[in-house]
């Protein structure tokens, strides 16, 4: 067998986008350049790799093995590529993925003096509310809330995440005096486990605001909108209601590839996040 290994970048670039004219965009060749290549793999391996659909392109059984040993041959090429020099030892790419709340409410401003601090590291910071996969590339590290359920990650739980029922200054004394308000809560048909937890416990609840962004609602209720149930990090000028009971909290874990961990410059950052969200345990 002569595989040409050039070949298993066509390969994960399918894999990943699942269209010939992504993997061409990506790759920058002709999307007819793509379907030889693969083709030609194929050949020389006697097996399909892919299942084309209506959906696009899908891995067979043999496919996913393929993509994972190539995606791991890729991945130990990256770190020869990224074997540092001298003063070059903390420098390349690192994507990181995390929710929108925590990136904005907390990560940023951190992750722009980690940025200045060190300039040959290019850092991506994607806020969204999908969760992106290591596994399949699309991220290098990712802080996400809950135990991560892949064993082929690296992990550590930095801290946990408390809710509580907070409002603005300007009417706690109204709202602890039991005066008529309203709450400021999530989308009706939000799958959060802090969604709908206002309304099975105060039946009846007037709501002022509702929406899928916890920065939103937290600039609702210090706006004296009405009252909302937060994660202590966004309402650190709020006062706290002492209502219970609140959601259980959300554990904090920062993960990565195990084939990243010995990537200086990912290293460099994994540390870095574990001594901010350990050294910060009491603001969330």
């Amino acid at each position: 067998m002569h595989m040409d290994w050039d070949d298993l970048r066509f390969l994960l670039a399918v894999a990943k986008s699942g269209t010939l004219s992504a993997a061409a965009k990506e790759l920058k060749v002709e999307h007819t350049t793509v379907s030889r290549r693969l083709k030609r793999l194929e050949t020389t391996l006697a097996r399909p790799l892919f299942v084309v659909d209506s959906a696009g392109y899908r891995l067979t059984a043999f496919g996913e093995e393929a993509a994972r040993r190539a995606a791991a041959m890729d991945d130990h090429a990256r770190s020869i590529a990224e074997t540092p020099r001298g003063d070059e030892r903390f420098a390349g790419p690192i994507r990181l993925t995390t929710a929108r709340a925590l990136a904005s409410g907390y990560l940023l401003p951190r992750l722009l003096e980690f940025a200045k601090a060190h300039p040959g590291i290019e850092l991506t910071l994607l806020a969204d509310a999908r969760v992106l996969s290591l596994a399949r590339r699309e991220a290098d590290i990712a802080v996400r809330l809950g135990r991560p359920e892949d064993s082929d990650l690296i992990g550590s739980r930095v801290a946990d995440i408390e809710y509580a029922y907070f409002c603005s200054p300007a009417i706690a004394e109204r709202v602890l005096d039991g005066a008529p308000f309203a709450f400021v809560d999530y989308e009706i048909g939000n799958d959060g486990r802090e969604a709908g937890w206002i309304a099975q416990r105060h039946p009846g609840a007037r709501f002022a605001l509702r929406s899928n962004n916890q920065l939103l609602q937290a600039d609702a209720v210090r706006d004296g909108v009405g009252v909302g149930l937060l994660p202590k990090y966004l309402a650190r000028d709020l006062v706290r209601l002492p209502w219970t009971p609140t959601p259980p909290k959300h554990e904090i874990w920062v993960m990565t590839r195990r084939d990243l961990t010995d990537v200086p410059s990912v290293r460099l950052l994994l540390d870095a996040l574990g001594r901010w969200f350990r050294t910060d345990r009491e603001v969330f």
